[in-house]
Formats: C-alpha cells, structure tokens, sequence
C-alpha cells in the first residue's frame, strides 16, 4: 500500500506543478506510422492495411503543436521499446514537456523543482532517505553541473576534450578496460566512456552537459562549439532520470541531420528507427518558434525516491 501511494502521490504533484507554471496537459496517439525514437527499437504492431509502431518518445506531437500558438504542453505516457529487456521491462512511463522560446539551460531548474516537489509529496519533504557511499541525499541541496568530456576526462583520470584525438582517446579507454565497439567514432568512445565509468559512479543528481554532436542528431547545435550539442541528462545513484535539449527549428537544418540520424540508428542496428516522419517535416516548413523540451522517466525517478522499484507497483 505504500508503495501504491508514493506512485500515486508523486503523479499528483508533477501535474500540479506544471499545471501551476501553464502547461496544458494532452493526449497523443500510441501509434505511429514512423518512428518517434532518436536510435531505439519501436514495437511493431500489424493493422489490417499497414504497420504502425508504439510510440517510443512522445515529443514530436507536443512540438507540432507550438504551430497552435500554445507554448507549454506536456504529456505523461507509456514509451514502448524493444531492445535491452523482455515485457515489461521495455515499458517506461514518460513525462515529456516543452515550452517555446527557452534553452536547454532554463530546463534545468524546471526539472530541479519538479524533482523536489515529488520528493515532497512522498516525503512532506525535500530530504529523500536513500543511502549511498556518501550518505542520504537532500534533494534542496545544489546539484553539479558537468559537461561530459569534463566527466569522461576525471573519469579516465587524463585530459579529455572536443579537440582530443581519436587515438589518444582510444588509448585512454584501453588502460581502464574499456573495448572500443567495431567503427566506433570519435564521439561514440566518449559516450562508451561516460556510459561504462561516469554513469555508474554518480551518486548526488548531477546535470551532464553539451554531449558529443552526433550523439544528439536532432538537437540544436551549441552556440559556442559546433561539435557539441546543447543537450544534458540528470544522473543520480547510477540512473538516468531526465534529458533536456534546445531543439532544431529550421527546417532545411533538421533535413541535413537526416543522414546522421539514420547513421546513429544504424549504429544500434535498428532500420525502423531512421524513418523520415514526413508531418513533422512540413509542420517545420510552417514555422515553429525556439524551444527546449525534456523527457522525465518517472520510474527511475521513483527508483530514486523511493527504496522500492516503481515497476513492483
């Protein structure tokens, strides 16, 4: 019963939260003619005339509203997957927001508070008891803030940057056990990197920042270094709970990310993935204004506050 009521409580104050800052709630198909997933394996689900896919990432539909003129919507949803894990592992339940005319960085404080205000309604407070290497958490306390290739770099305990080569970066992860995967590029080593040794050793929430361009293929450009990606992704206990990024607008720029977007696909195997979703294409070609959107799994999010896992519920 317990259990139950953490779920219960935390799905409450995450919709009254964003319903105080004039997110409007909605409702997208589960089925799509085309992939809605960056590199993952959708489900596939036979029709009578043609074959559609469960949702794996919900996003595109809240973006083509932003040509309705309503600037913050939200959507909480099942994401089905197909790779990793059988039923139901493969099953997350996503709360996806975006809102028009913020950054990347603005996403952050939103997704603290978000985070806090579930930690209270489960706790009445913004303390979450969960032990660690280095004690229980506070969740009102500051969270870091790293880029990754800072994070790879202590993690590989030598200099790491966009500007590092690929064989110094090769040999970097040949000293700590780390196999690089067939015809892995550059960026792929440090996200095999962060993956295997900065992911796992993360213990307080922290925001990693400005990932590797290519591994972030419909993400906007960084303003400052053209191969990084303004993007981040909030880790605690060894858990990814939320990404963020400032997403492409112009048209003509998303289409010539194609191309990398169906190579980082490839890169995982998945030939579903690099469909060309033709709506969201002309809905570009109307004009949308600048956004950011983030994706918050609210089971590991629940892993994190709570001692239990939220699938037992």
């Amino acid at each position: 019963m317990r259990r139950f009521g953490c779920v219960v409580a935390s799905f409450s104050a995450l919709r009254l939260f964003l319903a105080q800052r004039h997110f409007l709630e909605i409702e997208t198909p589960v089925l799509s003619r085309a992939s809605q997933g960056s590199g993952a394996n959708p489900r596939i689900t036979p029709c009578d005339v043609s074959r559609h896919q469960h949702q794996i990432m919900i996003g595109q539909y809240l973006k083509s509203l932003r040509m309705s003129g309503i600037s913050r919507t939200f959507e909480i949803k099942r994401s089905f997957r197909t790779e990793d894990a059988p039923p139901p592992d493969n099953e997350f339940i996503i709360l996806e927001a975006c809102q028009t005319y913020i950054d990347y960085l603005d996403t952050m404080d939103l997704v603290r508070q978000l985070v806090q205000q579930a930690s209270c309604a489960i706790y009445d407070k913004k303390a979450v008891t969960r032990q660690s290497g280095k004690g229980d958490w506070e969740a009102s306390e500051e969270w870091q803030v790293l880029t990754v290739h800072t994070a790879v770099a202590a993690a590989l305990q030598c200099p790491i940057t966009v500007d590092t080569s690929y064989s110094e970066l090769l040999s970097a992860c040949k000293r700590v056990g780390i196999e690089a995967p067939p015809m892995a590029s550059r960026d792929q080593l440090v996200m095999c990197a962060f993956k295997r040794l900065v992911e796992p050793a993360t213990q307080y929430p922290t925001f990693y920042i400005d990932y590797p361009v290519s591994s972030s293929p419909t993400t906007r450009q960084h303003r400052l270094h053209s191969r990084l990606a303004e993007r981040w992704g909030l880790v605690a206990f060894g858990v990814e709970i939320a990404t963020s990024s400032s997403e492409v607008t112009d048209p003509i720029e998303y289409q010539g990310r194609l191309p990398r977007q169906q190579s980082y696909a490839a890169s995982k195997s998945n030939s579903d993935a690099t469909e060309v979703n033709d709506e969201f294409l002309l809905f570009l070609q109307y004009g949308i204004p600048p956004r950011a959107s983030f994706q918050l799994s609210i089971h590991h999010l629940l892993d994190v506050l709570t001692s239990f896992p939220a699938k037992d519920t």
